[in-house]
């Protein structure tokens, strides 16, 4: 019989904030998907091949990792995870960033029950059609990752966002996305398709007009730090107002200097 199957839980790239201690507790699982407890477990901190900071544990995973103002702003730490259970060992990595501050959602429930007031649980009426596992929070959740996701792809750094509000209008859109889909496959209707493909056109436009304020490249972070300066992305494009450079959209190259 082969030997079961165990995942650890991480939830998607990981966001430590400079000068704070953030504690992980990923979930193991087995692969019928019930919770496991670990033996005992390890996780580690590394950045440029170098272990920086490191915890050990029995039961529930628990690792403080209190992060130094000195870090460096990287994309390039990783959490290495040795966890024990009861079948053995389990070895994962799990990409992190350094960055200024977190970068969290501020879309509300409320703000997407009066786009869609027949999805608020509480009005007369309301579609109670999730499927198993699923709720608003759980699909916003997931919206906001494929914000996150498609920031990357832009060539966006995460870390360097100040303002997270100004991600609000692509979240609400993408969510909204998500929620008519949900709607349409539980109802077996695709009435509710055509809500999500006008969504899916919002999403877009969001994106087409999307203005983000950021903090300047640190210098440890391997870009020259732009004395008074900001760089902003005004409907897809990088200005640097200090220094009148402009670096045309993501994922074509950029010119002029380092972002």
């Amino acid at each position: 019989m082969p030997a079961a199957q165990y995942t650890l839980d991480l939830r998607g790239p990981l966001e430590l904030v400079r000068g704070q201690t953030t504690t992980l507790s990923p979930k193991l699982f087995s692969e019928a998907a019930a919770e496991v407890t670990p033996t005992s477990w390890t996780g580690s901190l590394w950045y440029d091949q170098a272990q920086l900071l490191t915890g050990t544990g029995s039961g529930a995973v628990a690792l403080a990792l209190a992060i130094p103002a000195t870090y460096a702003l990287s994309d390039d730490y990783e959490v290495r995870w040795s966890i024990v259970h009861a079948a053995g060992r389990l070895e994962v990595r799990q990409a992190a960033t350094v960055c200024l501050s977190g970068l969290y959602p501020t879309l509300t429930a409320a703000e997407i029950y009066a786009r869609a007031p027949s999805l608020n649980p509480s009005a007369t009426g309301a579609l109670r059609i999730w499927g198993a596992g699923q709720s608003i929070l759980t699909l916003a959740a997931e919206a906001w990752r494929d914000v996150l996701q498609e920031l990357r792809a832009r060539g966006v750094r995460p870390r360097l966002i100040t303002q997270p509000e100004d991600l609000r209008g692509v979240h609400l859109a993408r969510t909204m996305a998500l929620c008519w889909r949900s709607v349409a496959t539980s109802l077996n209707d695709s009435t509710y398709l055509e809500h999500a493909r006008d969504a899916d056109t919002e999403y877009q436009q969001q994106w087409a007009r999307l203005s983000l304020r950021q903090a300047p490249p640190d210098q440890r972070d391997g870009g020259a730090a732009q004395a008074g300066g900001r760089a902003v992305l005004l409907g897809g494009a990088w200005q640097d107002y200090a220094a009148g450079r402009y670096w045309g959209e993501p994922g074509q190259g950029r010119r002029g200097g380092v972002l």
